[in-house]
């Protein structure tokens, strides 16, 4: 809660002004701002709240992202991977101000492409940019083409991934300008963990550039787990991926790298919060969706392709969950606070047993909720309880920074009448984040030293 504090000209002087630590700013004396003097009034917590009298935000836990801070500490020696899991407010919803953003506006605008722009400016990295990061196949840059299937999510983020079988199923990226290779992620499943679907194990897929001659991807290793192939490209390269001669191949994503030695990749993993529920493994109707095997290799998906692990931050649609009582859609529906705690708590372990650090994210309040529901609130306490109770998990509220639903619009950082944050929002959030990450005082961060 703000502190009530009182300002004065002098010590023991007359006040010019004191905050009541309930949200009133009482103008005693004449405190000029702007060139124009105000006295004798009370300014109420609705004008103030946000500003510099309110809370500024706290990060809390922060000893428990030293394994990300001694990651970073070697960003001007290595590529230090930075995963943005999450649902539309860091896709990049709302950054052309509207609700209708297409992705290259996401891409450049959001809060992920925002932080791949500061990383890659950032000091600490010797000015290194080493590439965009994770695509989904399904992205609006991939070409789908022959109706390869999308079905069982396990082992590709969010139930994103695609089956390709033979050459007719085929997904096309043309590469864009600064990517010097493309990673191509297979799913690399059993014929048993298939059971339930296509009841077939993969088969390693091929590529090509520019039409020329298919050339097989990594052989699989039946493992369940995600395997990588990394091919040199040029800007301006049409990449082909297509299924093999025979069975299938999954395709779960791409990473777009450049020749960068060093520095922070960030990737952004974000769908809508409809679609997002696969994170923790399913949600219809509240009841997990798929064996605790399968849960284990969901989690993964976001991440064991990485070389080496560092931060994943996880900003998961908080707003969507509180539809629990029927409010939402049926991928919403019946998420309680006790099953979103285990879900978050459950991804959380399994990141930190692989050697990751979490910063869970609490998203900007919404408007309004479903009678008799737990409130927003309810749902970002459980993603702080999770911090504070488990090392390697940290956590940040974006509400803590714009206060209620009505501040956030009247300040000018979210979407009228939308959860989402607008143009300047994406901006904040981002500046935020940055700044936390970089360990900077105004964070709350007060950790000297990594270890």
């Amino acid at each position: 809660m703000p502190q009530p504090f009182t300002i004065e000209t002098q010590p023991g002087g007359t006040p010019l002004a004191t905050f009541d630590g309930a949200g009133n700013l009482n103008l005693a004396g004449q405190l000029t701002v702007g060139g124009a003097a105000l006295g004798g009034q009370v300014l109420p917590g609705a004008a103030v709240q946000g500003s510099p009298f309110g809370n500024k935000p706290l990060l809390y836990a922060p000893t428990h992202l030293r394994r990300w801070r001694a990651a970073l500490a070697l960003a001007d020696q290595n590529v230090v991977p930075l995963i943005y899991c999450g649902d539309s407010i860091p896709w990049g919803l709302g950054a052309d101000n509207t609700t209708g953003t297409p992705n290259a506006t996401a891409l450049a605008k959001g809060i992920c492409g925002r932080l791949q722009s500061q990383f890659g400016n950032s000091f600490r990295t010797f000015l290194q940019n080493p590439g965009e990061g994770y695509v989904f196949p399904n992205d609006s840059r991939v070409t789908v083409a022959g109706a390869p299937v999308q079905n069982l999510w396990a082992p590709t983020p969010f139930g994103q991934g695609y089956r390709l079988v033979g050459a007719t199923q085929t997904l096309t990226i043309t590469i864009p300008a600064g990517v010097t290779s493309i990673t191509v992620i297979q799913g690399n499943m059993t014929q048993v963990f298939n059971a339930a679907g296509s009841n077939l194990a993969d088969v390693t897929g091929q590529y090509n550039i520019n039409g020329g001659g298919n050339t097989n991807l990594t052989a699989l290793t039946n493992t369940n787990s995600p395997i990588s192939t990394t091919i040199a490209v040029v800007a301006g390269n049409v990449f082909q991926v297509i299924g093999p001669a025979a069975a299938q191949t999954y395709i779960t994503g791409f990473l777009l790298n450049s020749a960068a030695a060093n520095g922070v990749q960030v990737h952004r993993i974000c769908l809508n919060g409809a679609v997002t529920g696969s994170l923790l493994g399913g949600q219809a109707s509240g009841i997990l969706s798929q064996t605790a095997a399968s849960q284990i290799i969901a989690t993964r998906a976001n991440y064991i392709w990485n070389a080496a692990p560092s931060l994943i931050i996880v900003e998961f649609s908080v707003n969507d969950q509180q539809f629990q009582n029927g409010g939402g859609t049926a991928s919403q529906n019946g998420v309680t606070i006790g099953k979103y705690q285990n879900w978050m708590q459950q991804f959380c372990d399994q990141a930190v047993a692989d050697g990751w650090c979490v910063l869970l994210v609490g998203g900007p309040q919404d408007q309004g909720y479903q009678p008799a529901s737990p409130t927003l609130d309810q749902y970002l306490a459980v993603l702080k309880s999770i911090a504070l109770a488990t090392d390697h998990v940290a956590h940040v509220n974006i509400s803590e920074m714009w206060g209620s639903y009505v501040n956030s619009q009247a300040d000018g950082v979210q979407l009228i009448g939308s959860v989402h944050p607008n143009l300047a929002g994406h901006g904040d959030i981002a500046a935020l984040l940055y700044d936390t990450l970089l360990g900077k005082a105004q964070a709350g961060i007060t950790e000297p030293v990594p270890g």
